[in-house]
Parts: C-alpha cells; sequence; structure tokens
C-alpha cells in the first residue's frame, strides 16, 4: 500500500513536470571558462564513504533559456547574467550506499544497487542527512542554489544541452527515457561535462536549495541569488530516467514539495 502511494505521488509529480515543461531546437557558441581541480575527501563516518569534489571557479554566464531554443517555458525566461561565486560539486549525486552510511537505512524504490544514486529522499529528509554528516565530518555541505546547479551544468556552454545542441548527444551524457530501461544507474557510468560532473542531466532531478517560483527570473539578483524568501515547494532541475530529451535541457525548471520524496529525485552536495 506503501509503495502504491508513492508511486501515485511520482506520477502525479511526472504528470506535472510533463505539463508544465516543453523543450527543443538550440543554435549557439561556447564560452570557454577554465576550471577545475578535483580533489577526493575521504569522510570517516561509521561506514567510510568519500565524495569526489570539483572546485568550480567563480564566473559569470547568462542562466536560463539557451539561446535558439523554442521549448522554453515563460518560468525560463528571461535568460539573464548571473555571476557566481567559487564553490564545490560533488561530482555524483549522492549513491544509496552513501545515504545508508550516514542514515542506516536504503529508502529508494530501485533497491540493491548500491551505486546508484539515492531516491525516495525528502527536501526535509536531506537536511537532516546533511546535518549528520556535517556534524560526523567536521565539514560544511549543503545543497547546490539553483543558479549553482545551472553554472556548474552548463560548464561554460550556452546550448540547450551540455553536450551540444543536438539531442543525440544524450545518448553519451544521460540516462533518460531513451536508453534507461525505466530504472536508475549507477552514477557516473556517462560522459561527464567539460568541469568534471557527471549526470548532471538524466538519472535522477536533482533538489536545489531555492524555494520554487515561476516568476522569480523577472526579480532575481545579478550575483549569487538565493532564490525566493519562502515558498511551498522546491526547486528540481537535470530531467531524469524516465523524462524525454525536452525535459533534460540544461534551462528545464521543475518542482516538488519539502516533504515529499519519490523514485524520480535525488540530490548532490557543494561546499563553500
Amino acid at each position: 500500500m506503501k509503495k502504491n502511494c508513492r508511486f501515485l505521488t511520482a506520477v502525479f509529480i511526472l504528470c506535472m513536470v510533463a505539463f508544465l515543461s516543453t523543450g527543443c531546437p538550440v543554435p549557439t557558441t561556447t564560452t570557454t571558462t577554465s576550471i577545475l581541480t578535483s580533489t577526493t575527501t575521504t569522510i570517516c563516518t561509521p561506514d567510510e564513504i568519500t565524495l569526489d569534489m570539483v572546485d568550480i571557479e567563480g564566473g559569470t554566464f547568462e542562466m536560463g533559456c539557451s539561446p535558439g531554443d523554442n521549448d522554453c517555458l515563460a518560468r525560463e525566461l528571461p535568460p539573464h547574467t548571473v555571476t557566481i561565486s567559487a564553490f564545490k560539486m560533488n561530482a555524483y549525486e549522492i549513491t544509496q550506499d552513501q545515504w545508508e552510511a550516514i542514515m542506516c537505512d536504503d529508502p529508494s524504490f530501485f533497491k540493491g544497487c548500491p551505486d546508484c544514486p539515492v531516491d525516495e529522499v525528502s527536501w526535509d529528509q536531506i537536511h537532516v542527512f546533511i546535518e549528520q554528516l556535517n556534524e560526523m565530518t567536521g565539514e560544511t555541505y549543503r545543497l547546490p542554489t539553483e543558479a549553482e546547479w545551472e553554472y556548474a551544468a552548463r560548464a561554460g556552454t550556452t546550448t540547450r544541452y551540455y553536450c551540444g545542441d543536438d539531442e543525440s548527444c544524450l545518448d553519451d551524457s544521460a540516462w533518460y527515457s531513451a536508453n534507461s530501461g525505466v530504472e536508475t544507474h549507477q552514477v557516473g557510468r556517462k560522459q561527464p561535462n567539460a568541469w568534471g560532473l557527471y549526470d548532471m542531466t538524466g538519472n535522477l532531478w536533482e533538489y536545489c536549495e531555492d524555494f520554487y517560483d515561476d516568476g522569480y527570473y523577472e526579480e532575481s539578483p545579478e550575483t549569487d541569488p538565493q532564490g525566493p524568501d519562502s515558498g511551498f515547494s522546491i526547486v528540481m532541475r537535470g530531467g531524469g530516467w524516465d523524462d524525454t530529451a525536452k525535459l533534460c535541457r540544461v534551462s528545464t525548471r521543475a518542482f516538488d514539495f519539502v516533504d515529499t520524496g519519490n523514485f524520480l529525485v535525488g540530490f548532490r552536495l557543494v561546499q563553500d
């Protein structure tokens, strides 16, 4: 019964995302930003886990609808210039094994795959995970802001997908509806983006720290935007195993509620 409820919740979210989202072609040039120092942090917990943190240099980019993308929704508009301070981002989505090492359970719908991303975790539960992880390690991990997420996902590109404008490039860089086999997969099995980040598109949607607001781009500050001060839903980005190429565009925005986990959404961590 419990799984049926979860399934119905996930189906509702899928329908909502499909209704609210769309995506097509885009031309463009790529701006190269030099980046990238990969550092591995070993975290001592009851079971040791490793987070591969990638140094992301600060910079300025155009956030929102990619040039020439006719599939953008109003929520992806207007494109606007954003400056982001330097931070570190986990190269991979948090896995079932890593979640279990901290929380002593695996709530995932797609169980039995320790290196697959953890799913069925809510935004609220993720904050408990982060609090415990930080207490155990003395580090300060957190969820990325929506602006940090898109800046890191684009990795200096301005195209519809970080792998290019043609959706066929997703086959090598993402697990999505055309190749996922209707399930999640081990993290890091597809090609990373230019900054060494894996699965930024596909596998699972990823929660951000920000509350969601359809019209936030109209008033977003230029430097390190943190999202609205309050709200009822949370931003999620990146598309997932059940989504079409259209929903895997790098500017696509969707949302979920703070207390509902489902098998479509996971997360990755950042540090200042």
